[in-house]
Formats: structure tokens, C-alpha cells, sequence
């Protein structure tokens, strides 16, 4: 079928054709049969096609297994969040500065982001991101060098070595910093349009370096864009550079807003008037609500609400080449450097310490990334190892104690490298050298503190575009190498692997209409597809560790770094996006796998930045059902109590998934309502469960465990009117879908459910003696 004949059934996707490879009848009351009792939801087998109204409401049945709980524990640490220097994430989403460009920096133009969130063109004598202001007279400008702040020589960026040509800092060569300088015989100075929270705060701190001749005093304004000031005030100028710190407090909240959220537009002005020349550097501005002046306290806000146990930074790519020296010590000290991956420049002002305070005020464990690239060596990462975690005895302890620490931070997770398999990667190799580098590194920093744990940098089993570290020698679908390749040459050594999966889809429009046309499939089915693939993570995961083990490494340790499901689809197809309940689906179905494998994957991170609250033109959204799915999730785990995994039998609606392209198998049997349970030291147990399927309501009826006492308490997620592509849009309330929470007490030994498509269910039983 062709993409005109899918959009009549996209626009109501509860109408019918026929599912793709399947049949939504019921499997019947009965729990299936299994050696040694019931069979677990997770592996129950492929059934036949039963034909039938697709829409019709399936049944389900949960129990707890006979086995019993775990003898291992879930770490609460799978329920982390992904942090990287890529634009507005960590400027002002955790330190809060709200300009861009501001040391007048000669911009770096490599890489597709930029940390300027309003597109401006460039001017003759202006640094990137910043504006004319000409109001009378004469005006013009110079990009001097020199200042107080900015960017230095970076030889060993600029040597190329181990550096994508496309990433190579552009413009070449610049050793020294810049700063703006005014010509003035009139009226006039520059702008930069930006976003701030002025819902939240009215008070801004400006922070800038001003010197010049002829001028006597420079104006420090907030306007909007229609011109009108909001908050001004005034500094002196003089012959010398001097620092100014000055408040504006807004007269209201006014003006547009950006892209209708939270944030306000606003310009930030400097003007002056005279003969002469106004010199200005190293501008910054942030939120006066900043806890203790620099962080953001929505996102502490939002880590601390929605359950976020821990954050790997500082990446992904960036982490690459990020020099630790380069984030600690006084704010003017620290170099401006070019963001190779990602574009832009990198200020430097969220360091080791700030954000390790930070994950202190979130309340969140941190996993700290080294960069694996030859010009960082093994050397460098275990001195980063020793001013973290060394005390004051130690010369880099006694450097940390110097600059306002003097207590070690005690960070146990570190890894070595991020996807070096990449050729994009800064530090970029093949996996033979890359395993000596990795036991170097791990050696290297293990004698420093023998307690931490390291992990290697592994690939996704499925991740065809890459083999050992290159795209050249690869054969195409063929698994990567790279895995195997490191646990043959490092073997006991790798004591863990971080891994990266995003669920994506079909690339191109033509092959996805393809797809759809050998799988008898529509757009929805397209998307249920993807909902359904974090049965099949959960089967790469085993694989893995049954492929280190054949190498020497026991009890491998997962670190799954990345994750999420950011679905290609066509012009006019449904879209399970992040504002979804369709989305939300994917990352329970991805939380059930970790519960279930928590015996391998002990800490998982998801790419999403809907928490870090900040204006951006990628992924600026209210907080998205997903988040509320991890809280669901994660409270349980908010105590002192262990929680234990425990197996669960039952019946289920399943169906096949087809081959997705190279990076998702063909798999049979796969439960549409997917299930995980746990149980604490206590003898609290908590059930959840997802329904996946995108257009059938699941009633799903759940046996009480024997010995639990008193009510259960039932959250359920759902979207508007059962519609699992109803979007979330408003930032002032939830819409597009809902979570309600009730206590329940349990009828004849059971509680049902009826879940509506793209549902999420948690049952909480009190503890009881339950065994």
C-alpha cells in the first residue's frame, strides 16, 4: 500500500486493518504450560493468527512465578539520565548562563549544533552571536585580540591526531583571545537575544569586563524585542579593565515568548555615548534564583521529582576531548575551547567540581567518562582519578582542597572512552589498539584508587554500520567485530561494557514504504515495532555476556550509556515521539528489560534532555510522559531497601516483529502486555506492567501475591481518550495524557485492569510477609 492509501486509517488508528503477522484474539484464561510451571511473559512463544476486529480488547493474566525473588539486587542506578555539551543542555539547563559567546570569541564553526538559540547573522567587527546597536551618530566595531578571558593555542586539537578532518577546529590556528571593542562618536554598543525564565524569577545577575576612552559610563539593559527596557542600569568606564556585578530586576513579564514555553525573549544590551571607544569582555548572565548562584533549580527540581538516580558526564562526544584542567580552579582562569563534535565553544564554567556538587543538589550518583584519545594517555585520566577521589595528602587532593573542596568526592563509576569505534570520535581507533589502550588507562587509574570500577567502551551487538573500528573492511549487515575483538586482547581485564542502542527505524521514505508493503503493515504497526524492541535489547544483553564470558570475563557488568526511541517516519505518519504515551511505552518496555536483566546491566542512562530546563530548538518541550513512566519506575527504589527481581508467569497477547533493516531481528513470540516485578527486603512487591500495543485495550487481571496485606495501590499512565499519539503541548498543565492513582482493595484474590493502548501500570502491595 502506498502512503496516500495509509492516511484515512493514520488519522484514526483505533479503525481497522488487518495487523501485520498477527491476531489479537484472546490466548485464553489458562496459564500456558512450561517446564517447571508457568512460562515467564517475557518468553512466551508465537501463536497463530487469530482474524478478528484488530481494535477488540485482548486479555491478559500476571502472577508471580514459584521461583522466587533474585538473589541479586536492581541498581536504581539504570534510571540515570545522559548529559552532554552539545548546546543549551548544560548552559543554563544545570549552570545557569544564559549567553552565548560570551569572552567575543573567533567562533568555532565545526560540528551541527549551536549554543546561539536565535538565529542572527553575522557583522563586520562583531563576534558571532552578537548584534549592532547603532542609535545616533557614528558607530562602528572591531574584534580586537586580547582581553580578560577566552580562548588560547590547542595544539593538540589542532594536530588532527585521531580527529576527523570534519572535526578539526575552523577557523585554523587562533592562539588568543578576542574581545569587542565599540568605536563611538554617538550612541551605541551590542545585543545578544536570549531566553530566560522570567515565570520563574524576575532578577538577573550580569556579570562583565569593561574598560575604554572618551566614555564615561556604560548602559546594562534588558529589552524586549520591541525595544522596550525592562531593567537597566549603568557602570562606570575607565582606562582599565574592571569587573562589573549588577542586578536587573525585570518590570514584568512581558514580550513574546520563545516557542511558547517558560521562557521569555529578551535582548541584553550594552550602549554607551561619547568620543572615544568602549571595550568589552567575559559577559555572563544568569538567573537570580540560582542555587548558590550558579544552578539551574528547575532541573534540580525535575531530576529530583522524576526519579533520576545518576548522570554520566560530560558525554558522549564531547567527552572524547575534554581536558579535566581545563574545569577546575577560578572561572577566569579556564580556557574558552572549541567543541569539535558538536560546534561552537565550550566556557568551561560547569567543571569537575561544579558538577559534582550539582549531582549532590540533585540528589543523583555521577559516572565520569574519560576521554580514550592518545593525547590524553592513561596518564591524564589517572590524575583526573586523583584530584576526584584523592584526600589532601595527595598532591592533586591538596589542588582540590585548594579550590574549595578539601573532602575526596568518591566518584566509584568511571568508563574509558565513548564509542571510539566511531570515526567521529575524537580519539578514534580500531579495537585491537583500543584494548591496550583501555588496560593502560584501567591500570593506570585502578592504582590510584583500587576501589573504583572502569569500564570499557563495547558497541550495540546490532550495530552494523561499524565492524572493529572501521566502516571500510565491514561486510554489509554483517555484526561488528569490535566486541569480540576487545574481550579476545583484553579479556579478565574488561570487568565492563557501555553500550549505545537508539531505536530509529527505517532510514529512507521509499524503504520504509517498502517495509510496510512486504509485512502487510501500516504506519501504526511501523511504530508498534519499535514500541515492542526492548524484548530483543534484553536478548542482546545475554549475548554480550555470553560472548565475554567465552573470553575470560565473568560476570560482565552492562553499562547501557545511551538509550531511547527517536523513530523515523514519513510526512504525515503517526510519530512515537517523545511527547507520546507511545513513547512512554518504548521506555517502560526498556525498564522491564532492566529490571530483568539486572543481574548483567547494572546502570543505564537515557538520551533525553526534557529535564535540563532550557530554551534550544532540539528537544525544548514540557517534561514528557516518559519522565513520568521513570517516576512510576524509580520510586520504589527512593529508600534504603534492596529490591529483588522477581520472575512472572501468566498469559499474553504476542505477536511477531519483522526485521527492521539491519539493527532489529525478525522475533516471534513477543508480549504486547510486557511485564517485570520486584520485590524489597522488606517484602513490599511491586508489579509493572506496559501495554505495547498501539491500537487494542488490554485487560489485564493480576493475582494477588498469597500473603500480601491490606490494599494495593495502582498508578496507571494513559493517553487522552486512549489515543497513544495525543501529544504533550501545554507547559502550564498535562495534556495529551494522564496519570491517576487510587488505592485498590484486591476482589477474590486478583485486581483488573483495563489498559488502554500505549499504557502503563504500576501495582505497589504493601508488605505483609509476603514471601
Amino acid at each position: 500500500m502506498c502512503a496516500l492509501e495509509m492516511l484515512p486509517y493514520m488519522a484514526n488508528p483505533g479503525e481497522g486493518r488487518r495487523r501485520f503477522l498477527r491476531g489479537l484474539g484472546a490466548l485464553g484464561g489458562a496459564a500456558i504450560a512450561g517446564v517447571g510451571g508457568r512460562v515467564g511473559l517475557s518468553e512466551l512463544g508465537s501463536r497463530t493468527d487469530v482474524p478478528g476486529d484488530p481494535a477488540a480488547e485482548a486479555h491478559a493474566t500476571v502472577a508471580l512465578d514459584s521461583t522466587g525473588p533474585s538473589e541479586w539486587s536492581v541498581d536504581e542506578r539504570i534510571f540515570g539520565k545522559f548529559l552532554e555539551h552539545n548546546g543549551r543542555d548544560v548552559y543554563p539547563g544545570i549552570y545557569s548562563d544564559h549567553v552565548a559567546n560570551g569572552s567575543f570569541e573567533v567562533w568555532n564553526r565545526t560540528g551541527p549544533r549551536t549554543a546561539v538559540i536565535f538565529d542572527v547573522e553575522d557583522h563586520p567587527g562583531v563576534a558571532h552571536g552578537w548584534e549592532p546597536v547603532e542609535r545616533g551618530g557614528r558607530v562602528s566595531f572591531e574584534h580586537v585580540r586580547g582581553g580578560v578571558h577566552g580562548r588560547r593555542a590547542e595544539p593538540d586539537l589542532e594536530s588532527g591526531d585521531e580527529i576527523a578532518p570534519w572535526n578539526w577546529p575552523w577557523p585554523r590556528d587562533v592562539s588568543r583571545p578576542r574581545f569587542q571593542r565599540v568605536h563611538l562618536a554617538g550612541r551605541g554598543g551590542v545585543s545578544q537575544r536570549t531566553a530566560l525564565p522570567d515565570r520563574r524569577t524576575s532578577s538577573y545577575q550580569v556579570s562583565v569586563s569593561v574598560r575604554g576612552e572618551g566614555i564615561d559610563e556604560c548602559s546594562v539593559a534588558l529589552s524586549s524585542p520591541d525595544g522596550t527596557t525592562q531593567a537597566r542600569t549603568t557602570v562606570p568606564v575607565t582606562g582599565e579593565w574592571i569587573r562589573h556585578e549588577v542586578t536587573l530586576d525585570l518590570d514584568a513579564t512581558g514580550g513574546p515568548r520563545y516557542r511558547d514555553t517558560p521562557f521569555g525573549t529578551y535582548d541584553l544590551e550594552f550602549v554607551a555615548a561619547g568620543e572615544g571607544h568602549l571595550d568589552l569582555d567575559w559577559v555572563m548572565l544568569g538567573a537570580g534564583d540560582a542555587v548558590d548562584g550558579k544552578y539551574n533549580p528547575t532541573t534540580i527540581d525535575n531530576l529530583r521529582t522524576y526519579g533520576v538516580t545518576s548522570i554520566r558526564w560530560p558525554g558522549g562526544n564531547f567527552a572524547s576531548q575534554y581536558r579535566w584542567r581545563d574545569g577546575v580552579g577560578p572561572l577566569a582562569e579556564r580556557p574558552v575551547v572549541p567543541n569539535c563534535n558538536w560546534g561552537g565553544l565550550e566556557r568551561n564554567y560547569l567543571g569537575t567540581n561544579e558538577f559534582l556538587e550539582f549531582c549532590e543538589l540533585a540528589g543523583v550518583e555521577p559516572l565520569l567518562t574519560v576521554g580514550a584519545w592518545s593525547r590524553i594517555g592513561p596518564g591524564e585520566a589517572a590524575a583526573w582519578v586523583e584530584y576526584v577521589n584523592g584526600d589532601r595528602s595527595t598532591e592533586l587532593g591538596a589542588l582540590r582542597a585548594a579550590h574549595g573542596h578539601p573532602e575526596p568526592w568518591d566518584v566509584t563509576a568511571w568508563q574509558v572512552g565513548n564509542e571510539v569505534w566511531g570515526s567521529y570520535q575524537v580519539g578514534h581507533t580500531r579495537a585491537g589498539r583500543y584494548a591496550d589502550r583501555y588496560e593502560d588507562y584501567r591500570d593506570a587509574m585502578r592504582e590510584v584508587d583500587p576501589a573504583i570500577d572502569i569500564d570499557a567502551t563495547g558497541i550495540d551487538p546490532m550495530y552494523t554500520d561499524f565492524s572493529d573500528g572501521s566502516v571500510l573492511d565491514r561486510e554489509p549487515g554483517a555484526p561488528p567485530t569490535w566486541n569480540e575483538t576487545l574481550l579476545d586482547a583484553a579479556g579478565e581485564a574488561v570487568e565492563g561494557l557501555d553500550v549505545h542502542r537508539y531505536s530509529r527505524g527505517v532510514a529512507l521514505d521509499a524503504a520504509r514504504d517498502l517495509w510496510c508493503w512486504r509485512n502487510d503493515a501500516d504506519p501504526v504497526d511501523y511504530n508498534e515495532a519499535l514500541v515492542h524492541f526492548p524484548t530483543q535489547f534484553g536478548r542482546l544483553v545475554g549475548e554480550l555476556c555470553d560472548a565475554a564470558a567465552d573470553r575470560g570475563a565473568e560476570d560482565l557488568r552492562v553499562n547501557f550509556g545511551e538509550w531511547n526511541l527517536q523513530p523515523k517516519v514519513s510526512d504525515g505518519w503517526p510519530r512515537a515521539g517523545y511527547p507520546t504515551t507511545a513513547h512512554a511505552a518504548y521506555v517502560a518496555g526498556m525498564f522491564n528489560t532492566f529490571v530483568r536483566r539486572g543481574d548483567a546491566l547494572r546502570l543505564a542512562y537515557q538520551r533525553d534532555n526534557t529535564l535540563y530546563h532550557r530554551p534550544y530548538p532540539i528537544d525544548t518541550r514540557p517534561v514528557n510522559p516518559g519522565n513520568h513512566v521513570q517516576r512510576l519506575y524509580a520510586e520504589p527504589f527512593d529508600g534504603d531497601e534492596a529490591w529483588h527481581h522477581l520472575p512472572l508467569a501468566g498469559t499474553a497477547p504476542t505477536r511477531t516483529i519483522p526485521a527492521m533493516g539491519f539493527r532489529v531481528r525478525r522475533s516471534d513470540g513477543v508480549p504486547s502486555l510486557d511485564t517485570a516485578a520486584v520485590r524489597s527486603t522488606g517484602g513490599a512487591v511491586v508489579i509493572f506492567a506496559v501495554n505495547r500495543d498501539l491500537r487494542a485495550p488490554c485487560e489485564t487481571t493480576v493475582e494477588v501475591p498469597s500473603t500480601a496485606a491490606g490494599p494495593v495501590d495502582v498508578a496507571l499512565l494513559a493517553g487522552e481518550a486512549g489515543d497513544p499519539f495525543a501529544r504533550r503541548t501545554r507547559w502550564d498543565r498535562v495534556d495529551g495524557f494522564e496519570v491517576t492513582e487510587r488505592t485498590v482493595t484486591p476482589d477474590d484474590g486478583t485486581v483488573t485492569l483495563s489498559m488502554p493502548p500505549a499504557s502503563v501500570a504500576r501495582l505497589w502491595f504493601p508488605a505483609g510477609g509476603v514471601r
